[in-house]
């Protein structure tokens, strides 16, 4: 009885966990595709960390101005 108790909270736990991580996946793919928006402020995140300054500004296009550019986020933070 305990073992199948202990499954069923597992295998519930496990299910939670997934769900969170399908809408975390979804919620970012969204934002890269430029279909979404970034939060304003994430919790718990440092303001300098926020790179998206501009309205309308996309992951996305902040990407492709990386990948076309001589900067990235490490040359910021050194």
């Amino acid at each position: 009885m305990q073992i199948q108790s202990f499954y069923h909270s597992a295998s519930l736990k496990t299910q939670e966990a997934f769900k969170s991580l399908q809408k975390t996946l979804y919620n970012g793919m969204q934002i890269l595709s430029g279909q979404g928006k970034a939060p304003a402020k994430a919790p718990d995140v440092r303001p300098e960390i926020i790179v998206l300054r501009e309205p309308g500004a996309t992951w996305g296009n902040y990407l492709q101005h990386q990948k076309t550019s001589n900067h990235s986020l490490h040359n910021l933070y050194n």
